[in-house]
């Protein structure tokens, strides 16, 4: 499973075509399922859903996003929009993200703890 965003991911050679005329240089690795969504975590928070529902457990609450967030940002990490060291999803508050998280909850049955 590749999950991408900009283009450059693996996983994204899967679209290469789509890509080609776009001005950026595009992964040429595919792979066998791929996920793409406005923000690559985003597109793996869907994908962690999809699993909690064919489990019947919520893998959603396995992991603190911002916490996450916050533990590579104090070692370094940056924004990928916007490069700065900040607690953000490629140019997203991290709000976002965690809303959408939240949707996704709603959406799954009723499961045992993880």
């Amino acid at each position: 499973i590749g999950v991408g965003d900009g283009g450059n991911e693996i996983g994204m050679g899967n679209a290469l075509a789509a890509l080609a005329h776009l001005p950026i240089v595009p992964s040429v690795t595919s792979c066998g399922e791929l996920v793409i969504a406005t923000v690559s975590n985003w597109g793996v928070y869907g994908v962690i859903a999809a699993m909690s529902r064919e489990l019947r457990q919520n893998l959603l609450d396995c992991f603190d996003p911002a916490e996450i967030v916050r533990h590579l940002v104090d070692r370094g990490a940056v924004d990928g929009k916007t490069g700065n060291p900040e607690g953000t999803e490629d140019g997203f508050p991290l709000s976002v993200g965690l809303a959408i998280i939240g949707r996704l909850r709603a959406l799954l049955p009723a499961s045992r703890a993880p």
